[in-house]
């Protein structure tokens, strides 16, 4: 079986895990607060190679994992809307939202097996887009 076979088959399985285990090493670190507005300035390659990268942000919110990952989805869903070679600032806001992590089998249990494994929730950071100003164009 190949690495991708074996991940198809066990990242559904690991995700519950996963998450309990983010929380208890990096717990500490996520945000206090609900809501936070600011901007971060993202650069798309002027190769268009999809390289895309969030070169300045200013935002009150703790340095944690769970930013990272937010704005590495917000600037891979940005690239879309951005020329090669454009520079922009995004006017953000960052709200904290609890989800469900309900298992890929979750329609096939019946009441009792679900009573036993209920859903994971966690919390997580979502980024809104509230304006976008270009600053440069590539040529």
């Amino acid at each position: 079986m190949s690495k991708a076979t074996f991940d198809a088959v066990f990242v559904p399985a690991e995700a519950h895990y996963r998450s309990i285990a983010q929380h208890q090493t990096w717990g500490h670190l996520f945000p206090e607060g609900i809501y936070y507005e600011g901007y971060v300035r993202i650069a798309n390659s002027i190769y268009n190679a999809g390289n895309r990268l969030c070169i300045a942000e200013k935002i009150d919110i703790s340095e944690s994992h769970w930013w990272f990952e937010a704005i590495q989805d917000f600037t891979f869903d940005a690239n879309e809307d951005m020329e090669n070679g454009e520079v922009a600032d995004f006017y953000i806001a960052v709200s904290v939202v609890s989800v469900c992590d309900y298992p890929d089998y979750w329609d096939d249990m019946d009441e009792e097996e679900r009573e036993e494994y209920p859903p994971a929730v966690y919390k997580k950071l979502v980024i809104t887009q509230k304006k976008k100003v270009i600053i440069a164009k590539g040529y």
